[in-house]
Order: C-alpha cells, then sequence, then structure tokens
C-alpha cells in the first residue's frame, strides 16, 4: 500500500510534471496541450474528463459564488478576528496526515538521491516501490 502511495504523489506533483500541465493549459487550452502527453495519457484524459467536467465546474461555481458575494471575505475576517484558530489547527491535523507523511519520506528519498536532477522511472512491485535512475 505505501509503494501505491509513493507512486501517485510521485506522479501528481513530486515529479513537477503537474506544475508543467497546468502551465501548458493556462497558455494553450485543455485539449491543445494533450500534443506533450503520450498517447496512453491523452486516451486516459479525453475518455475520463466527462467524469469530471461537471464536478469540477460545480465546484468552481460555487467557490465563485462565496466570493462574489462577500461570504468568503466575512469567513476570513472573523478567522483573523479569533486569531486564526481555525486555519492554525487546520494546519496542525493536516501537516501530520499521512499524505504528508509520506511526502516527507519521499521528498527526503529524492533529495538523498538527487533524483531531481536526474530522470526517475518508478516501478511497482508486490514489494514495494521501486525506483531508479533512467
Amino acid at each position: 500500500m505505501e509503494h501505491r502511495r509513493r507512486l501517485r504523489y510521485w506522479n501528481l506533483y513530486a515529479s513537477g510534471e503537474l506544475a508543467e500541465q497546468a502551465k501548458a493549459m493556462a497558455e494553450e487550452g485543455l485539449i491543445e496541450q494533450l500534443k506533450h502527453h503520450s498517447r496512453t495519457s491523452q486516451y486516459d484524459q479525453l475518455t475520463r474528463i466527462r467524469r469530471y467536467y461537471e464536478m469540477i465546474r460545480d465546484i468552481v461555481e460555487s467557490e465563485a459564488e462565496e466570493i462574489w458575494s462577500g461570504e468568503f471575505a466575512r469567513e476570513f475576517a472573523e478567522e483573523k478576528l479569533s486569531g486564526m484558530i481555525l486555519m492554525n489547527r487546520l494546519k496542525e491535523v493536516l501537516g501530520s496526515s499521512d499524505l504528508v507523511k509520506v511526502e516527507k519520506r519521499l521528498l527526503e528519498t529524492i533529495k538523498r538521491e538527487k533524483w531531481i536532477e536526474r530522470k526517475v522511472v518508478a516501478l511497482v512491485s508486490d514489494s514495494g516501490l521501486l525506483l531508479y535512475s533512467a
């Protein structure tokens, strides 16, 4: 199980790929940026985009409404008056979550092995996550 979490984390953002994809989407658009992906990735994204489109749209619209209505500004003003109690508690709770624990171990490994400077290939086996430099 641990190796799968590490691989998901690596694929999500430790590799920097998510940031590159977001930049390409902003500059080229959602569909046009697919030309930078493998056919497997293109197929994956194109066949699954509708699963998430309405959900994401609803979340974005809801968040925007909270901003436009002033609800978020009121909520944040109250939080500041309270001394940022909720925000500090959330940092504490989320900062000790399993995701952050895995993230710290993976980043330590990456730094120790200097993988950031090399192309890394990740393989998953039944016994765990195997990473090696290509």
